[in-house]
């Protein structure tokens, strides 16, 4: 797969986006610096395009992966522009995908649960009734969440012995090593290989000059962070100055202390500080740890509700 190909994905993922929407944009570079170098999928055999008069207009995509509580996860992806999707793009690439992970899951044997999944924001009301007619059921929710950067900002004091630094790519790996641990009790986690870490690193919208990363001054560890990026292609899109917090991880010795509440409200300081109007993140409702009270004490509200959809995948022989 080559350029061309990742810039068509980001092509048809901004229209498809458009098509609901939905004020997202994507990048050729995004694209590429996520579906490569992953474990859990390869685009030369995971992505199949739709074309229109010669033309991608639409794609599907699956993900493989076996999930930290033992459930195999064929997790899938459709995209099309409104006038693929008048053509009938959606179901073709939906059956493709369905097929294509029943394909990964007959050459990858597995004795636990085995699952078709896939993600959607709520305003994808035509993916949802194509979900909704194949018995896809939803069984996981969550939020879009801003925050407007106008509002006050509580200045709050970081727990003792923690201090925040400047981001440098060396300390990558420490702190990509650290946000991998803190996930571990978040539904669905996967350990991301070093690979997918140092692609992390690559990611065009991040900024390092407005990461808050938090370290324990005592020991040298990476006690937590929120990342905040800046994605140019949304803003100057839909004519946004927006950024975002999030991932925000924090590693289980310094929760209950105010280190994430500390780290937003830095984040969103660094946000305003550079013109940016709202702060916006993404939170799973059902989190253990409470986030979305958390983030509702930080001046967060909805703006868009997410689903997670899920089928039983069974082999023919089952």
């Amino acid at each position: 797969m080559g350029k061309q190909d990742f810039a068509a994905a980001a092509e048809i993922q901004s229209a498809s986006f458009a098509a609901d929407g939905i004020p997202f944009a994507e990048t050729a570079q995004s694209i590429e610096n996520y579906w490569t170098g992953r474990s859990d999928f390869a685009p030369e055999r995971d992505v199949i395009f739709a074309e229109m008069n010669g033309q991608p207009a639409g794609y599907g995509r699956v993900r493989f992966y076996t999930n930290d509580v033992g459930e195999q996860v064929a997790w899938h992806e459709v995209c099309a522009a409104k006038e693929a999707r008048a053509a009938g793009a959606y179901p073709a690439l939906f059956k493709w995908c369905i097929a294509h992970s029943t394909e990964l899951a007959r050459a990858n044997p597995h004795t636990g649960p085995r699952f078709f999944q896939t993600s959607v924001v709520g305003a994808m009301t035509e993916e949802i009734a194509l979900l909704q007619n194949a018995e896809f059921t939803p069984f996981r929710y969550g939020f879009l969440m801003k925050r407007d950067l106008s509002a006050p900002i509580p200045d709050l004091p970081l727990p003792a012995g923690v201090e925040t630094r400047a981001v440098a790519p060396a300390q990558f790996k420490a702190i990509f090593a650290a946000r991998n641990e803190a996930f571990r009790d978040h539904f669905g986690h996967r350990e991301a290989t070093e690979s997918e870490m140092e692609g992390w690193g690559k990611d065009p919208f991040s900024r390092q000059d407005l990461w808050q990363v938090a370290w324990d001054a005592r020991t040298n560890e990476v006690a937590g962070e929120v990342h905040v990026s800046i994605i140019t292609s949304d803003n100057e899109a839909y004519g946004l100055k927006r950024g975002w917090t999030d991932p925000i991880a924090v590693r289980r010795p310094y929760r209950r202390q105010g280190l994430a509440k500390a780290l937003i409200a830095r984040g969103m300081m660094a946000l305003r500080a550079v013109g940016m109007t709202e702060a916006c993140l993404g939170v799973d409702a059902q989190n253990p740890n409470g986030a979305l009270k958390l983030y509702e004490d930080m001046g967060f509200v909805v703006d868009m509700k997410t689903f997670q959809y899920r089928k039983i995948l069974t082999l023919d022989h089952e």
